[in-house]
């Protein structure tokens, strides 16, 4: 006869996996019935909940804390949600992302320089905890606004997180470390002892490492002080490896002065 209490521990340990699964089902079905380019809310809601349950049965646990982050990424830039109603997921996806850094970092001993990034190379899914923590951080600012942001040290952050994106893989998401970097100086305002380290020519580097791992990744040209300034529509839609084929139809957008990619694209991947 099985012991009860054996079964209840597997239970414990199989549970955080088969949350992970049903989530991952429900966000690749994220598309289903989208308008446009707004999506249902009904699936990545359900997926936020497996997510969830996943990170609360397992805290430790990185993989659910960045598909939580990349889903409420989701559910607050697609699914037509305007900038007041998106602020409760913004928050809650840096506060997910901190929690996970924060614990990482801890349990690894908190080493520094080469030791920490050598370490975090240890740690599966690390990359993708920072790069979403990054992405949530920056969302977060955005919505905030860019001065308050810059002021309560948001710039900063961003960098850091973006940086050890790019010294722990810079392919990861077709130089996703790079686009953010790139996005950060391009956008961020130049504040004397705040943001002094903001440079637009460290935006055009950037963003050109990140081209060179993600070509077929749209950007645009404009005028800029004394050379083309470049600005990745990709950024805001940071897996843009999966954007990649969709971005050489992307079309403006009504509601937005960015470039997007036609709505199926934008939304299914």
């Amino acid at each position: 006869m099985l012991n009860p209490r054996f079964c209840l521990l597997s239970l414990l340990a199989i549970a955080p996996a088969l949350l992970l699964s049903e989530g991952d089902a429900h966000y690749a079905r994220r598309a289903e019935g989208a308008s446009g380019v707004v999506a249902r809310p009904a699936e990545i809601d359900q997926a936020l909940d497996s997510y969830r349950a996943a990170l609360t049965a397992e805290p430790g646990s990185i993989g659910a804390r960045w598909r939580l982050m990349r889903a409420l990424y989701f559910r607050a830039s697609y699914c037509g949600a305007s900038r007041e109603e998106a602020k409760p997921w913004r928050e809650e996806a840096k506060r997910v992302g901190d929690e996970g850094v924060e614990g990482l970092e801890k349990a690894l001993g908190e080493p520094r320089a080469a030791a920490r990034i050598e370490a975090l190379r240890g740690q599966p899914e690390a990359v993708s905890l920072y790069f979403w923590t990054a992405v949530s951080w920056g969302e977060w600012a955005l919505a905030r606004g860019t001065f308050a942001a810059a002021r309560s040290g948001a710039a900063g952050r961003v960098r850091d997180l973006g940086q050890t994106v790019v010294l722990l893989d810079p392919s990861f998401q077709q130089g996703g470390g790079d686009r953010i970097l790139g996005r950060l100086h391009d956008q961020s305002p130049h504040i004397v002892l705040v943001t002094g380290w903001v440079s637009r020519e460290r935006a055009v580097q950037h963003l050109e490492r990140a081209l060179a791992h993600g070509p077929d990744n749209t950007v645009i040209s404009g005028p800029g002080t004394g050379r083309e300034k470049w600005k990745p529509w990709a950024i805001r839609q940071p897996e843009a490896a999966r954007y990649s084929a969709c971005s050489r139809r992307s079309t403006p957008s009504a509601t937005t002065s960015q470039p997007t990619a036609s709505a199926s694209c934008r939304i299914a991947e």
